[in-house]
């Protein structure tokens, strides 16, 4: 498998699960539906470097979500998949920057 459909593979099946989870939330989907929709048209490894900060930037705002332990083994695997062959840290740092990831991925303002 190539690393882009690993981190597909990857996405999808926490997808599935946090839709039928009593534990999930509306914000945790559209996260992981948008990094799913970038996994489209940007490198794999850039979408699951910023799904894994993503996660762990909700954990630590500690804005009343409770992070799964499939999300965590995912975040773990993710993590993993970030620093894959040809992981390449500066052009994700390009991409992160050129995006409005901030807006999209935590806006928090429907929780408030």
């Amino acid at each position: 498998m190539t690393v882009k459909s690993d981190v597909e593979a990857e996405i999808a099946r926490v997808y599935k699960l946090a839709a039928v989870s009593r534990e999930s939330n509306s914000l945790y989907l559209r996260v992981l539906k948008s990094a799913y929709v970038d996994l489209q048209h940007s490198k794999p490894q850039a979408v699951a470097y910023k799904l894994v900060n993503t996660i762990r930037t909700l954990k630590q705002n500690q804005i009343g979500i409770q992070i799964p332990d499939y999300v965590r083994e995912s975040v773990e695997r993710l993590n993993e998949l970030s620093r894959a062959e040809n992981y390449d840290p500066l052009a994700v740092q390009h991409w992160l920057a050129n995006t409005a990831w901030n807006k999209t991925y935590l806006d928090y303002s429907d929780l408030k």
